[in-house]
C-alpha cells in the first residue's frame, strides 16, 4: 500500500481486491454480523492479523523465556540472540534490559565467566554481553596456544627417543617365549609348539598366555609335591637360590594359581568340557492324568534384542544333543527366553500353560535341617556345589520326550533332557538325590 500511494480511503477496496477469494472468504466469517465493506482498513488488517498471527501467550513465553539455558557448543553471541527473539512478547517493557542481562547471566555455561559477571557492579545488557564475548575470545585463544605448544612437546619427545632405542641391546635370557610365558628361549624352540590350550582349544600355547583369558589371578597360600624319589631341586626365596630335597614339605606362597589349574585341568579333561553333564543310568518319565488332552500353544515374538541370543542357544542346545529338530507334535510349549549375566540366555518352556496342570506329581518329604547336619557329621572339609545346568543334566525317556516339545520362530523341538519350567518332582529326582550322596564324605 505504500508503495503504491494510496490514499486512506482506497486501501481498503485495494486490499479486498487483491486479497483472494480463500482469504475473502475468511474475513467474512471474522467480520461478522457485519460485512467486510463496513469494515475500516485497520479494522480489517487487524481481524486479519490476530486470524493468521495470533499473539502467543505471555505465560508460556515468559516460561520460555526464563528457562532458556545456553547450550552445548553455542557461542555467547548466539546465546544473547536468542535471548532477545524469545523475549518478544514477554511484556517486559521497560523492564527488557533487566531481564535479558539477569537471564543471559543466569544461564552461562561457563562457570568462570558466570562468576566474573557477578561480581561486576553496575553490569548493564550491553556490558554483559561485551565481556562475555571479550573472555571467550580469550579463552580460545589461549587453547589455541596451548594445544599448539603440547603438538611441539610431543614431537620433540618423539625425536628424543629415537636414538635411545637403537642404543638398546637385547639379551637372549630376557626373551620371554609367547607359547609357555617363560624366560630364556624362542617360541620356535618351545615344547609347547604342539599343546593345546584349554581355554580357547588352539594349538601352540599354554593357557596361562592365552589372550582370551581374561580371569585374575588367586594367591596359593599351600603347595605339597609328592614323589617316591629324592632328588634335589633349587627354589628362589626371596629371590635367593637354595636346594631342598623333594621329600621336604615347603610351604610357600605366590602366584601359582594358574600353573595349578592347568595342571588339574590336563589331569582330568572330562572334568572341565563346556558341554552339559549327562547322569547315566537313569531317565526321567512324565506321568499324565486320566484322559489329559494335548495342548499345542504357537511360539511368541520376541524382542529384537533377544532374538539372535535366543538363535544362538537354541543352535547350540540342537548340536550338543539336548534338543531335537521335529515337524509334527501334538504337544507344544512356548519358550520362555530369560537373560543373565554376561550377555546369556537360559530358554525356558511355559509349561504351566500346557504340561503341568496334567502331570501326576509323586510326593517325596524334604529333609530336615538336622537330618542334613547329621549327614555331615565328622566332615572336617566342605564346599558349595553347584551343578551347572543341573535340568538339562537329567534325561527324559523317549516315550516322554514329545510331551514336553517346545515351539520356537524355528520351529517345534523335542527336548532330550528335563526342561527349566517343568514341575517335575517324581521318583527320578530322588533317585538322582540318592545318586549324589556319595558326595559326602
Amino acid at each position: 500500500m505504500e508503495m503504491m500511494d494510496l490514499q486512506p480511503e482506497k486501501k481498503k477496496p485495494v486490499l479486498l481486491h487483491y486479497m483472494g477469494m480463500e482469504c475473502y472468504n475468511t474475513l467474512c466469517d471474522l467480520a461478522l454480523p457485519k460485512e467486510p465493506e463496513g469494515l475500516t482498513y485497520q479494522e480489517v488488517v487487524d481481524k486479519l492479523t490476530s486470524h493468521y498471527e495470533p499473539r502467543p501467550l505471555e505465560m508460556v513465553e515468559l516460561f520460555k523465556f526464563w528457562q532458556r539455558k545456553q547450550q552445548e557448543g553455542e557461542t555467547v553471541a548466539e546465546y544473547a540472540k536468542v535471548l532477545q527473539k524469545e523475549a518478544r512478547f514477554c511484556g517486559f517493557a521497560e523492564y527488557l534490559n533487566k531481564a535479558l542481562r539477569n537471564q543471559f547471566v543466569f544461564g552461562l555455561q561457563n562457570k568462570a565467566m558466570q562468576t566474573r559477571l557477578l561480581e561486576e557492579k553496575e553490569l548493564t545488557w550491553e556490558k554483559a554481553t561485551t565481556l562475555a564475548s571479550a573472555m571467550e575470545a580469550t579463552q580460545q585463544g589461549i587453547g589455541i596456544v596451548r594445544h599448539e605448544a603440547a603438538a611441539a612437546e610431543v614431537k620433540f619427545v618423539e625425536k628424543s627417543q629415537k636414538p635411545e632405542l637403537k642404543q638398546k641391546n637385547y639379551k637372549p635370557a630376557s626373551l620371554k617365549c609367547y607359547r609357555c610365558g617363560s624366560d630364556g628361549h624362542m617360541a620356535n624352540m618351545c615344547r609347547h609348539a604342539t599343546t593345546t590350550c584349554l581355554k580357547c582349544k588352539k594349538v601352540g600355547h599354554l593357557q596361562r598366555v592365552c589372550r582370551n583369558n581374561t580371569k585374575k589371578k588367586v594367591n596359593v597360600v599351600e603347595e605339597i609335591h609328592d614323589s617316591e624319589e629324592e632328588e634335589e631341586e633349587s627354589l628362589k626365596l626371596n629371590w635367593n637360590e637354595i636346594l631342598l630335597t623333594r621329600k621336604v614339605l615347603v610351604k610357600s606362597i605366590g602366584t601359582q594359581s594358574e600353573e595349578v589349574k592347568e595342571k588339574l585341568m590336563e589331569k582330568f579333561p572330562r572334568v572341565f568340557e563346556e558341554t552339559v553333564g549327562r547322569i547315566t543310568n537313569m531317565q526321567a518319565s512324565l506321568v499324565l492324568k486320566q484322559n489329559a488332552r494335548p495342548v499345542f500353544l504357537k511360539s511368541r515374538t520376541l524382542p529384537f534384542a533377544l532374538k539372535e541370543l535366543v538363535e544362538t542357544e537354541i543352535n547350540k542346545l540342537v548340536q550338543q544333543g539336548i534338543w531335537t529338530k521335529v515337524n509334527q507334535s501334538e504337544w507344544a510349549t512356548p519358550i520362555v527366553p530369560v537373560k543373565k549375566t554376561g550377555n546369556k540366555i537360559r530358554l525356558c518352556g511355559d509349561y504351566k500353560l500346557t504340561v503341568n496342570k496334567h502331570l501326576l506329581v509323586d510326593e517325596h518329604p524334604l529333609p530336615t535341617i538336622e537330618e542334613l547336619f547329621a549327614n555331615m557329621a565328622g566332615g572336617k572339609k566342605f564346599t558349595k556345589l553347584d551343578l551347572a545346568q543341573a535340568y538339562l543334566q537329567m534325561e527324559v525317556h523317549p516315550q516322554s520326550q514329545e510331551i514336553l516339545t517346545l515351539n520356537t520362530h524355528m520351529g517345534l523341538f523335542k527336548p532330550n533332557r528335563l526342561m527349566y519350567g517343568l514341575f517335575f518332582k517324581g521318583k527320578s529326582v530322588q533317585y538322582s538325590k540318592t545318586y549324589l550322596e556319595c558326595l559326602f564324605f
